[in-house]
């Protein structure tokens, strides 16, 4: 089930009751009860005159970037019925936290005197382990030369949303109009994808 659906699992009778039959059942799982699915009972009824319940695994759709993770329900001996051959089922909580990264000029000038330029490159989730973002660093300023070299990738560390890095520009004597830092994100894959805001521009 993909997170944020619900996955269910079916508990049969052999034959009707008539009355109702409370059934139990234990829970292991890799996933968090009550932070990714709703906390289970530990018990289901069947109704008096039916054969059948169902035992829903209310995922919950969040913001952290997780693996795959599963929920396993064991039934348990009980004093009105007895167990048939299948006794366990596991539902598989699927992730769908790939995120998505944007970039941002935070500071949309630099100027020589020391006055500092800046980006922001943002994920949508909390990423597990670090992030490394490929970008591309062009415009008419020169890298290296016109301000502070500005590599690639820029990594965003585990259990963060956001980083930030300067545009430094270099002190120099010539005179010179005003020059583009335009940082382009790229390299999306199965790490994270690509927002609508791929592209910032910082003036020196």
């Amino acid at each position: 089930v993909t997170e944020g659906n619900t996955g269910q699992f079916t508990v049969t009778l052999s034959g009707p009751s008539d009355s109702d039959r409370v059934v139990y059942y234990t829970v292991v799982d890799t996933a968090d009860s009550g932070d990714d699915y709703i906390a289970l009972t530990g018990n289901v009824t069947v109704s008096a005159n039916t054969t059948t319940a169902t035992i829903d695994v209310v995922t919950i759709n969040d913001n952290l970037e997780e693996t795959d993770e599963t929920v396993a329900v064991t039934l348990s001996e009980g004093q009105n019925y007895s167990l048939g051959a299948t006794v366990t089922g596991t539902a598989t909580i699927t992730a769908n936290d790939i995120p998505e990264v944007q970039i941002y000029a935070e500071d949309e000038f630099a100027f020589e005197n020391g006055d500092r330029g800046e980006f922001e490159i943002v994920l949508s989730t909390v990423p597990r382990v670090a992030k490394s973002i490929t970008i591309a660093v062009t415009g008419e300023a020169i890298n290296g030369t016109d301000y502070q070299l500005i590599d690639s990738p820029v990594v965003i560390p585990a259990g963060q949303t956001s980083v930030f890095f300067d545009v430094i520009p270099s002190d120099d004597d010539r005179v010179e109009g005003s020059e583009d830092v335009i940082v382009t994100l790229g390299g999306a894959g199965a790490d994270y994808s690509i927002g609508a805001d791929n592209v910032a521009t910082v003036t020196i």
